[in-house]
């Protein structure tokens, strides 16, 4: 019989035949439910389990687990076995065949173990054991983060998988199989290191290999940990116990004649210590595992190339897995460093033979030609299971002879380049060692400063930040701060946050990172060099392969190939496209700290500066074409800014480089280059705010209108205020933008700036309707109106027709507001303005809808969908949810609320993705009248609680009020009624925004 579910690792259950994965919220209760079959578990209880500690959890508890009753019931439908779902008195019980459940089953498998071992069954308990330890697939109820499910699966762990695994090994050593048990320990005790039995249970199997130093040694550090947790009771115990496994134990066998001087290879050469703190590689060990390794646990005659950043810990790695190899099965091993990037002491193949004959202890001399020293080499490593480790290998010519000679080992070389033709000619796997991840990194800084670490949990995570997940640089932080131990911790965050300090720390000894990276920079080409130092001025995240040409002053094509090389010896990486590269924090400051000695810095910067300026502004001509930007300077000649072919390409490429944008608008304002900082916001603000990105707009405005009055440029300052103000505007801050709107007005006049007065007075106008002082406001439009009618710029003449009938339509006076909107439309369409037509076809639709005849019913649905047929490739989000949601208040009107629903989902959609929340609220609100409307009550309950949940967020009382008293109806709607006839229902479809 098959376990019919599983929560030993994910949850999953098997329909028709096969196990598949349910980590959704019903799943997640079930997962709850299965670890306790049989017991009934209330709401509350459950959702301890299923919901994450820092998840909001349901506001309607009964609600929520009648909608996730009725999926698992549908779950547990599809099943070929029996199980019931019982929901009753606030509480849920799962009535289940136990051994159906994987962990019960798991249990009941050990137990049986026991008894067959105990009836003097050892070899049929053993595969009984192994086959129920097929069953765990992972944590157990790993798809549950609640800290409830966590305690339940470290008890979990202590209470039956580690005594599983003792009786395992246990099994193991009754059998006479002391290497399997070995290996077996080794997984668990880093699971539970301070295990006594276990530990007991290691010496036990050393001892039977013969291996009695290894067992001394594990039983020393052992008793010193007891002694030092002051348990002298355990350690006595420890100590008695080892005796006696001493006079019992399993006597050396003496050789019966000389060794040959195969037997005089020792078993481990010149390895360094595999740290007792080591973190964090679980999954390049098994990797290694996998490759180094055959089906029947044999070393495979193959060669494994582990690259990464200097100080990443390649070479600990390699050590903890070779000797993790040697204790379990007793490989040999042997270590060569071959000095990749020692200056000077780069090792070419005779000098690596005689490294490696000199290991092994063989006397060099007594063989005067270097091919018969070579030969001697392979006759010593000839049929025998041994590990060659090449350490800090410089590239693939310095290798490549030696492994010829290595054909019958597991060779495992550690460099800071990728050897591609040792790739290509040995077949060898090749596995990069990237830098830790964030908790592994504070892991191990908190085991190197010991206990006061855990009290200074925030200035231990900002160390490991800086460090950047580098082990030499973690290790070299935490020995220079453990002994300080009345320095505060947050203090030396505070004083490493100078990188270039970080980079010196050890810098008296040959530990130091700058020595490391100096290394493998001064191996790099001339061009290489530059390129990269050049890369450390960038002040973005990362670079794209047309801005490093641009820093760096060379063709794109040259510029590939020493971006090329420096990803080959790991100083640049390439993580989500093959142009785009960014640099690890330290070497960029490492980067940093040699450019700063270039000469050509300056010039790099201002081409980098430019062309990050033009390539914006001609995406946003692209995207905003009938927009007339502001005046720009001609591009310099060394200077090539980006093309784009459509307003997709332009605005992607915007968003893409975001931080880039900003970081070189901050950039230029703080270094000298106020021209181009005045320019910048106006070059993506149009593009940044479509997206929700106001915060860089508003910041890179706030600096260019510093900029501007330093070098006294009045025109430039107005625009940016008048962009300023239209912020404020948005935002419902009046008097800031009324005050940003006469400076602008002013500084306009003052320079003769017909455009930038026409611009301020139109917002003007705008403030003025939005504060309710309507004549003032139309009188401002019909002034910029007649301004653009005689410069005969009719991009603007529609877009304040356009505005005078929003006026007009507030106003009721329908009959004028139509015809400005038509007015502006005839514009629009004469000079092909898509953004236009839609938003003026929307102000129709809108106002035909309001003057609610059946015939404005009808044209008002007209103009709605030609408004969304019309919505531009890259369209403004806030510009296409109005127009969705018009539309779908017309559909609504004319008792289509399907249609109206998927009008509301696309509008929901695009408002989260700009990044609006009144408009995602907005959205939200008529997405549940039309869903209500077609039927569906439930999900437009759950839209009502997300819009409240947003007004709630925005401190909106008003608006949340009115949802929540939506929310009271639908709770208090008799049960059975179809939602789309209910009356009360219906009112609130017909309500609009």
């Amino acid at each position: 019989m098959d376990e019919a579910f599983t929560i030993l690792g994910r949850t999953r259950v098997r329909i028709a035949g096969r196990l598949k994965n349910n980590s959704s919220r019903p799943g997640k209760i079930l997962a709850a439910l299965l670890a306790q079959p049989g017991k009934q578990l209330s709401f509350n209880t459950l959702i301890d389990w299923a919901w994450a500690d820092e998840e909001e959890r349901p506001q309607n508890t009964k609600q929520t687990f009648h909608t996730n009753s009725a999926r698992i019931r549908a779950i547990l439908g599809k099943l070929d076995v029996s199980a019931e779902l019982i929901a009753e008195n606030g509480a849920l019980q799962l009535v289940v065949d136990r051994l159906l459940i994987d962990y019960h089953r798991f249990r009941k498998m050990i137990d049986q173990a026991r008894s067959i071992n105990e009836q003097g069954e050892p070899r049929r308990a053993r595969d009984l054991v192994l086959k129920a330890m097929e069953l765990w697939t992972g944590p157990p109820l790993a798809d549950l983060r609640a800290s409830v499910a966590e305690r339940w699966r470290r008890n979990a762990m202590q209470n039956h998988w580690i005594p599983a695994n003792g009786l395992l090994v246990q099994l193991h050593l009754a059998l006479g199989e002391p290497e399997r048990a070995i290996a077996r320990l080794d997984d668990i005790l880093e699971d539970d290191p301070g295990n006594i039995r276990l530990g007991k249970q290691r010496s036990q199997a050393l001892q039977q290999l013969g291996r009695h130093a290894d067992a001394d040694a594990h039983y020393f550090s052992m008793r010193r940990r007891l002694l030092a947790d002051a348990d002298d009771a355990a350690a006595e115990d420890l100590r008695r116990f080892h005796e006696d496994l001493r006079r019992a134990g399993v006597k050396r066998v003496e050789p019966s004649s000389e060794p040959s001087e195969k037997d005089r290879v020792p078993a481990v050469l010149g390895l360094p210590h595999a740290t007792a703190d080591f973190v964090g590689r679980d999954q390049l060990l098994a990797q290694l595992d996998g490759i180094a390794v055959d089906e029947d646990g044999q070393l495979r005659a193959t060669v494994v190339c582990l690259d990464g950043i200097s100080g990443v810990g390649k070479t600990s790695l390699v050590a903890y897995w070779a000797r993790r190899r040697h204790t379990a099965h007793g490989d040999e091993v042997i270590f060569v460093d071959l000095h990749g990037y020692d200056s000077g002491r780069v090792s070419d193949l005779d000098s690596a033979v005689d490294e490696l004959l000199y290991v092994l202890g063989f006397p060099v001399d007594r063989i005067d030609s270097a091919n018969g020293r070579a030969a001697k080499l392979r006759e010593l490593l000839a049929g025998r299971r041994i590990i060659v480790v090449l350490d800090n290998v410089h590239d693939s010519t310095t290798v490549l002879p030696l492994l010829r000679l290595l054909s019958s080992a597991l060779v495992l070389i550690t460099t800071s380049r990728r050897l591609t033709e040792v790739d290509a000619h040995y077949g060898a796997r090749s596995l990069t060692v990237e830098p830790l991840p964030a908790e592994h990194a504070i892991e191990l800084l908190t085991r190197r400063i010991g206990e006061r670490a855990t009290n200074e949990s925030d200035a231990v995570a900002r160390l490991a930040e800086l460090c950047g997940g580098l082990p030499m640089m973690l290790i070299l932080v935490a020995h220079h701060v453990a002994p300080k131990l009345g320095v505060p911790l947050g203090e030396f965050a505070d004083h490493f946050r100078n990188l270039e300090v970080l980079l010196r720390l050890g810098d008296g000894s040959n530990s130091s990172l700058l020595k490391a990276f100096s290394g493998i920079y001064l191996d790099l080409s001339a061009v290489e060099r530059r390129t990269f130092r050049q890369l450390g001025l960038h002040p973005g995240p990362d670079i794209s392969l047309p801005a490093a040409a641009a820093l760096t002053g060379l063709p794109v094509e040259e510029c590939r190939h020493a971006l090329d090389a420096l990803g080959a010896a790991n100083l640049v990486e390439q993580r989500v496209s093959l142009d785009r590269f960014r640099m690890h924090d330290l070497l960029r400051a490492y980067a940093s700290l040699l450019a700063a000695e270039d000469d050509d810095r300056a010039t790099a910067m201002r081409r980098l500066i430019d062309f990050y300026l033009f390539s914006a502004h001609r995406a946003s001509q692209q995207v905003f074409a009938h927009r007339k930007g502001i005046p720009m300077p001609p591009v310099p000649d060394d200077v090539v800014p980006m093309r784009f072919h459509d307003e997709r390409g332009a605005a992607d490429w915007c968003l893409a480089e975001r931080q880039n944008l900003t970081a070189a608008a901050l950039y230029a304002s703080q270094n000298g280059y106020e021209s181009q900082a005045v320019m910048y916001p106006h070059a993506f603000s149009g593009i940044f705010k479509r997206h929700g990105f106001r915060r860089d707009v508003e910041e890179a405005l706030g600096r260019a209108v510093v900029a501007a009055r330093k070098i006294h440029d009045a025109e430039a300052e107005g625009a940016t205020l008048n962009d300023i103000g239209l912020l404020a505007l948005e935002a419902g801050e009046i008097e800031v933008a009324r005050k940003n709107f006469y400076l602008a007005t002013y500084l306009a006049q003052s320079v003769n700036s017909a455009r930038g007065e026409a611009s301020s007075l139109c917002n003007m106008a705008r403030l003025d309707t939005m504060a309710g002082d309507i004549d003032s406001g139309i009188e401002h439009y019909q002034t910029v109106l007649r301004m653009a009618t005689d410069s005969g710029h009719v991009h603007l003449q529609a877009s304040v027709t356009r505005r005078l009938a929003d006026v007009f339509r507030n106003r009721r006076e329908y009959g004028k507001a139509i015809n400005n909107y038509q007015s502006a439309l005839w514009m629009d369409e004469s000079i092909g303005h898509r953004d236009g037509q839609v938003e003026t076809m929307v102000g129709l639709s809108m106002t035909y809808l309001l003057r609610d005849s059946h015939d404005d019913c009808a044209v008002a649905e007209d103009y709605a969908r030609q408004a969304v047929e019309l919505i531009p490739p890259v369209v403004d989000p806030d510009l296409e949810r109005r127009a969705r949601l018009v539309y779908a208040q017309v559909l609504l009107r004319v008792a289509r609320p399907d249609e109206a629903v998927a009008q509301t989902t696309r509008a929901v959609v695009v408002a989260r993705e700009a990044r609006t929340a009144e408009g995602e609220a907005s959205a939200l609100d008529l997405h549940a009248r039309a869903l209500l409307a077609s039927g569906d009550t439930a999900a437009a309950a759950d839209a009502w609680q997300q819009c409240a949940a947003i007004h709630r967020d925005r401190s909106d009382a008003q608006r949340l009020a009115l949802v929540e008293h939506r929310l009271a109806q639908l709770a208090a709607m008799p049960a059975g009624i179809p939602a789309a006839r209910d009356g009360a229902q219906q009112s609130w479809v017909q309500e609009t925004n």
